[in-house]
């Protein structure tokens, strides 16, 4: 699913990074299903086919895939001349053999590295660069032919991947067409709130999407809170990564704003809450606080480990009346399991 540009390291921007693929990759997910399943609908001389719109969708995999690849490099090569405390970047010619004609005045130029140019540079097919340097900045005009130096035209970049991603964290952006996609019935069957996905997208996000109704919805607002502080990213990151996991095993998860004292998610349309753990310590605890205390019909644990202690622990909650209510998996293997 991810570049090499994407996958490769382990910080907080590659997170963001995967987890902005992973959306788009849902969406797009959504908006082909949706339009296999309308189509299967229609007289069979009007249909267009499950294979032919598979083909159409896989045709732009290509480009889309390289433009991730070259928006990480370019968050990276921010990242890089922040490091060397360069203050300036020249923007390098297109290696390509067809050049962009609105990118051709802009070959060579040199701009403050926190100018508005970098967050307009990318356009589907471009294959330009850019250089860190100490360099003082050039006078941003060119010749159109005229033989007087003229303004720089002003750059549109193409939708869905405007801005910086250095500076957004966003590979593609809430512009792209997937994620404008309105489908001709916006409720996604067993999704309670899926419908706000249209309606007001400004409310929920779609995480995750799979042709075997795995979906996973995040409410904005839990979001907002996972980015107050180191702490808070930590926990949204961890509830976040758990919701995907389970999405992936063909649940339905809907990832709720936070509210004290009560669940985390909705898992199949029922309340639940989430608990990752690397100790028998606290395993009955955390289930009777879920769903003696905080409404959920179920705890998800993921659990780092797996061991005799922990089973010994599970095994009790499955005599003392919570079978059927415990939902687990392990770190890297994530095939989930109900007690």
């Amino acid at each position: 699913m991810y570049s090499k540009e994407i996958a490769d390291g382990n910080t907080a921007q590659t997170e963001l990074f995967k987890a902005n693929v992973t959306r788009f990759a849902a969406y797009k997910a959504f908006k082909c299903n949706d339009l296999i399943e309308q189509d299967s609908q229609k007289e069979p001389k009007k249909q267009i086919g499950k294979e032919n719109l598979i083909k159409t969708f896989d045709y732009w995999q290509h480009t889309e895939e390289i433009m991730a690849g070259k928006r990480a490099r370019r968050a990276k090569i921010f990242d890089t001349i922040k490091q060397k405390g360069q203050p300036r970047i020249k923007w390098l010619p297109s290696v390509s053999i067809e050049k962009r004609l609105d990118h051709i005045p802009y070959y060579n130029q040199i701009f403050s590295a926190d100018a508005d140019v970098w967050d307009k540079q990318d356009i589907w097919g471009c294959k330009c660069s850019m250089l860190g340097t100490s360099m003082p900045e050039t006078d941003h005009t060119y010749d159109n032919g005229s033989g007087k130096p003229e303004p720089l035209p002003e750059l549109k970049p193409s939708r869905g991947v405007e801005g910086n991603p250095a500076k957004t964290g966003e590979i593609f952006t809430d512009r792209a067409n997937y994620f404008k996609y309105q489908p001709e019935s916006p409720k996604i069957a067993g999704v309670e709130n899926s419908e706000w996905l249209f309606k007001e997208p400004s409310k929920w996000r779609m995480d995750y999407f799979t042709e075997d109704k795995g979906v996973m919805i995040t409410e904005r607002e839990r979001i907002k809170s996972g980015l107050l502080n180191d702490h808070e990213k930590a926990k949204f990151a961890k509830e976040w990564s758990m919701c995907n996991v389970l999405a992936a095993n063909a649940q339905k998860i809907e990832f709720l704003a936070e509210r004290t004292g009560e669940f985390d998610i909705l898992y199949n349309g029922k309340p639940a809450d989430l608990k990752k753990t690397k100790s028998h310590s606290h395993i009955i605890e955390y289930a009777e606080k879920a769903i003696n205390r905080q409404g959920a019909d179920y705890v998800i644990f993921e659990f780092e480990v797996m061991n005799d202690k922990i089973r010994q622990k599970l095994r009790w909650l499955y005599n003392n009346g919570y079978s059927g209510k415990v939902v687990y998996y392990i770190s890297g293997i994530n095939v989930i399991h109900t007690l």
